[in-house]
């Protein structure tokens, strides 16, 4: 499932990286390839030092902090919520 997510998160990073470049914002695309390489680079760096278990406890916090928060482009588009307030974050509870 972890890998999904992440596979999922870095084709819509890479969407977002063609659109940045099409509209010729390059320091916003720039980021966007910094972020790639910088989690490449904790990824090798964990796995070279053996402590595989730290980057599967790194990788699972990511995980459920991702699956907390709120799907804010399907409840912007299809759910029709256009502000913040519209989630409840503040009580804790998701709609």
């Amino acid at each position: 499932v972890r890998d999904r997510v992440i596979f999922k998160r870095m084709v819509l990073d890479g969407v977002a990286w063609a659109k940045e470049v099409a509209t010729m914002k390059w320091a916003n695309a720039s980021a966007i390839v910094r972020a790639h390489n910088d989690f490449r680079k904790m990824k090798k760096v964990t796995s070279e030092s053996g402590n595989l278990s730290h980057a599967a406890d790194m990788a699972t916090q990511c995980y459920e902090i991702m699956k907390s928060r709120p799907d804010i482009i399907s409840g912007y588009f299809i759910k029709g919520k256009h502000k913040f307030s519209d989630y409840n974050l503040i009580s804790g509870h998701r709609s």
